[in-house]
């Protein structure tokens, strides 16, 4: 086999690789995670979102979370003070950061009734998780 022969089939050879990955990427978003019960962790925003929700379930920044078939336990920073998106959840009730909007706060998103519990100062999520038995852990 000759050299320019070779050549070729390494560039089609790399061409049709690139191509694979760009069908793989740009056909779906890469820049998040699949929860698991149409939840999604999106890595840009540091969020995570219903796939068929118009407003964020956890919003930034969600500094940890963990997940199973059931629960997504997540630990939260707000980032942003003046945002509709801390001050109001999707049926348009108060979301209540009892402690302002520089404190950590914890969330339970529970799947399968897609029941948000949050945003909840430590010794409450630690409750929540008790009573409902989760074992997740965030450390």
């Amino acid at each position: 086999m000759d050299l320019n022969k070779c050549s070729k089939i390494v560039v089609v050879s790399m061409s049709f690789i690139v191509l694979l990955w760009c069908t793989y990427c740009c056909g779906k978003d890469c820049a998040r995670e699949y929860l698991g019960g149409n939840y999604y962790y999106y890595y840009e925003v540091k969020a995570i979102m219903g796939e068929n929700s118009d407003m964020i379930d956890i919003p930034d920044d969600v500094v940890l979370y963990k997940y199973d078939s059931l629960y997504i336990i997540a630990k939260q920073i707000p980032n942003c003070y003046y945002d509709s998106i801390y001050n109001y959840r999707e049926d348009f009730t108060p979301r209540a950061y009892s402690l302002g909007l520089d404190t950590v706060y914890y969330w339970i998103i529970m799947k399968k009734g897609q029941e948000v519990l949050g945003p909840l100062l430590y010794d409450d999520y630690i409750k929540q998780m008790k009573i409902l038995n989760i074992t997740l852990n965030l450390d």
